[in-house]
């Protein structure tokens, strides 16, 4: 049965290895890596076979969590042990700005031990060497000696993110060009986990090993410690078998039966949601109770470590941890390797990404760690990485990394470790983006374009850097604009120079250079890919929108195809800000921001106007907006609107009057000193009649669309520096 359901799922070239009955040694995890064990055997076998050449490649698949890297390091351990070939065994980051790098260098590393590197070691030590030549350093290499090295690569289509890696001159590229090479330009026997990049087919397939039945983990105590209740009641709560679950799934549906009921987390379970959803629910359950930020804290620190570490080094970064809240780290989120850990690769990308995702403007920021605390674990992680007499060169990489982002930036005039520009776009980028450092990002990126002249990624973020800080102007200009000349099919740098020409209120400037985006990028409607749009549309509607200049903005979202501005909540709350603003613009607005246009036609009121008042029901509510107030006479003058009777009608406009008495009889929460040019209003009528009213004011009329993209970096900011720079000169003048 679990064949053939292996083969619906995945078509019918994938060979489903078979096992005998499960028998149990020492808990079920252990039977787990039997049969990771007997796959592992057995691609070792099929290697064999091969003989090197193009397509001397298997591919391993499998379900997030199914064990596919457990796997592959069985394969090198065989492979060592056979002693007739040399393995290789590659992993990297996903979606680093140094995946490539961190790949190319472990490949060398690896090679280099095997005394297969000679002048080799030069060129990737010497950062000014472009990519291009220390690939194809390694791969002569690989190539002289295809009869014995075997590689072994972890998920490389993961290194890059499919879009932005088509662009020359990105990182990303760099990622994507070492991870197609893995899949079809090596020339030896290579085996590949998850999707293979590029259009290689390889020579078969082979399919991770899952549990017959899910509860099959969830029987014995001795395996979940202080989980043992909740893994327990959730196998009580599942009312038949769970087929192809991952052991690694069922661990998650143990930590979310912390949080949620056992028969909720059971339908989970039952369903066919992947590990990654399963995951996304477990961290909005953490995310949302108080209790837990020290856990959110705890994992973003793990989450800065890119290999495992020994126990004792994460035992440093876990003190204060509730016993509970421990537990659901060892057992459920750590992946364990040759007696070290570290978070499971999809735990980390989550936390990162939720990293990013909580809003330089929030008070509310769980996963955001004090500067301090971060810089305690960058420090710690250096001693981690230090590299033995140079003998590592993934340590060599990593320690750099990190004392750089525990801001030693004197490290960058001498270090011998920086051995890739690309490295220093990755630290760049954390300096910008999470560490909220642009000074010391610009200076990063300055060296980066003293490296390498032509690399528009570091032209880009030099000049973003320093658009945030306010300052160089000129510079900034000439550094955003060679980035547009070096690479101008790259979304980014248009959207981000037409943003600040329009921040700087040089909109003739900006329609012209979004002109030129258009023809560089060879828009089409339909035909372009959608993230050319998410890329430069919205973010130049935005800051149109927020600079009012709404005939532009309008045009801008109008070029975005239909089918794609239906789907994105971002891009539909792009145009309700257009509806609002105009609303603003005609002087007809009589609600606030905070009511976004789909709510304009609700049946029910948007403030604490009550459903009933003196034993009568709301009959019906009118919006309104104070265009202006006689304190003497105590009159407030309104422009209202009648809800139009079906969600298709317009509003009906009218002008009318609240007098000072009526505010202190029915104003609800408020008085009339609380009343303003501008403030918006709700009257609600109750009951058949006259006499029975309620007034409620809008209190927030704020915008906060949660899919309404934010501004970065903050609008005011050349106000704000131009305001610094006036006090500083009156100072100095007095």
């Amino acid at each position: 049965m679990l064949e053939k359901a292996l083969q619906h799922l995945i078509g019918p070239d994938v060979s489903v290895l078979q096992w005998n009955p499960v028998h149990r040694i020492i808990g079920i995890m252990l039977t787990l890596s039997e049969r990771q064990v007997d796959v592992a055997s057995t691609l070792v076998e099929r290697l064999k076979d091969l003989s090197p050449g193009p397509s001397a490649l298997w591919n391993l698949i499998g379900a997030a969590g199914s064990g596919k890297t457990t796997i592959l390091r069985h394969v090198a351990e065989e492979l060592h042990r056979d002693e007739t070939c040399i393995p290789v065994l590659v992993t990297a980051p996903n979606r680093e700005n140094d995946s490539g790098p961190i790949a190319l260098l472990e490949t060398a590393g690896q090679l280099r031990a095997k005394e297969l590197l000679n002048g080799e070691v030069a060129i990737l030590s010497d950062p000014r060497t472009c990519w291009a030549d220390k690939m194809t350093a390694i791969a002569e290499v690989v190539h002289r000696h295809r009869e014995d090295v075997v590689i072994l690569c972890d998920e490389p289509a993961l290194w890059y993110q499919g879009e932005e890696s088509l662009l020359e001159d990105t990182p990303q590229y760099s990622a994507r060009l070492f991870a197609e090479w893995v899949a079809s330009g090596a020339r030896c026997r290579r085996i590949i986990t998850g999707r293979i990049p590029g259009d290689a087919k390889p020579a078969g397939r082979v399919a991770t090993p899952r549990l017959d039945d899910g509860r099959e983990i969830l029987t014995h105590q001795e395996d979940w410690g202080i989980l043992w209740d909740n893994a327990s009641r959730l196998r009580d709560s599942l009312p038949e078998p769970v087929p192809f679950r991952s052991a690694w799934e069922m661990k998650l549906c143990v930590a979310l039966a912390v949080l949620l009921p056992a028969d909720e987390v059971a339908s989970v379970s039952m369903s066919e949601a992947s590990a990654k959803v399963i995951l996304e629910q477990l961290f909005d359950q953490v995310e949302q109770r108080v209790e837990h930020r020290d856990f959110c804290t705890i994992l973003a620190k793990l989450a800065l470590a890119r290999t495992h570490l020994e126990e004792a080094v994460l035992d440093e970064f876990m003190p204060g941890l509730e016993r509970l809240e421990r537990a659901l780290i060892e057992s459920c989120l750590l992946d364990r390797r040759d007696g070290r850990a570290g978070l499971h690769p999809l735990v980390r990308d989550e936390v990162l990404n939720r990293h990013h995702l909580s809003g330089r403007d929030r008070s509310d920021k769980p996963w955001r760690m004090p500067r301090d605390i971060r810089t305690a674990v960058h420090d710690r992680l250096v001693r981690e990485y230090a590299p033995g007499g140079d003998s590592e060169l993934r340590n060599s990489l990593e320690s750099l990394h990190h004392e750089l982002l525990g801001s030693n930036f004197h490290l960058l005039d001498s270090d011998r470790r920086l051995k890739f520009v690309e490295q220093l776009d990755e630290i760049g980028r954390s300096l910008s983006y999470q560490n909220h450092d642009h000074r010391a990002a610009v200076n990063v990126f300055r060296l980066a374009v003293q490296l390498e002249p032509e690399h528009s990624y570091a032209h880009h973020y030099l000049g973003y850097n320093l658009d945030w800080l306010a300052e160089g102007a000129e510079e900034l200009e000439t550094h955003y604009r060679e980035a547009i000349r070096l690479q101008p099919t790259h979304p980014w740098v248009w959207s981000r120079w037409i943003c600040y020409l329009t921040t700087r209120g040089r909109k003739r400037e900006a329609r012209a250079q979004w002109h030129e985006a258009v023809r560089a990028l060879s828009i089409s409607g339909d035909e372009t890919p959608s993230w050319i749009f998410r890329a430069l549309h919205r973010w130049v509607a935005r800051w149109l929108l927020h600079w009012a200049e709404l005939d532009f903005a309008a045009m801008v979202l109008r070029e975005i195809p239909r089918q794609l501005a239906q789907h994105d909540a971002s891009i539909q709350a792009l145009w309700s800000l257009l509806e609002a603003l105009r609303q603003a613009e005609r002087g007809t607005s009589v609600f606030p921001l905070s009511v976004p246009p789909r709510e304009w036609r609700s049946p029910a009121p948007h403030t604490d106007l009550p459903s009933r008042f003196q034993d009568a029901p709301l009959r019906t509510w009118v919006p309104a907006r104070v265009d202006g107030i006689d304190q003497e006479d105590g009159v407030a003058f309104l422009l209202a609107a009648e809800l139009p009777p079906t969600r298709n009608a317009e509003f009906r406009y009218f002008e009318t009057e609240l007098r000072r008495d009526q505010v202190e009889a029915s104003g609800s929460g408020f008085t009339w000193d609380d009343l303003g040019e501008g403030s918006f209003l709700e009257m609600g009528y109750y009951g058949e009649g006259e006499g029975r009213m309620r007034i409620a004011l809008h209190q927030d009329t704020t915008w906060r669309d949660p899919d309404l993209l934010p501004l970065y970096p903050p609008p005011d900011r050349w106000y704000r520096r131009a305001v610094q720079e006036s006090w500083k000169q009156e100072a100095e003048a007095d």
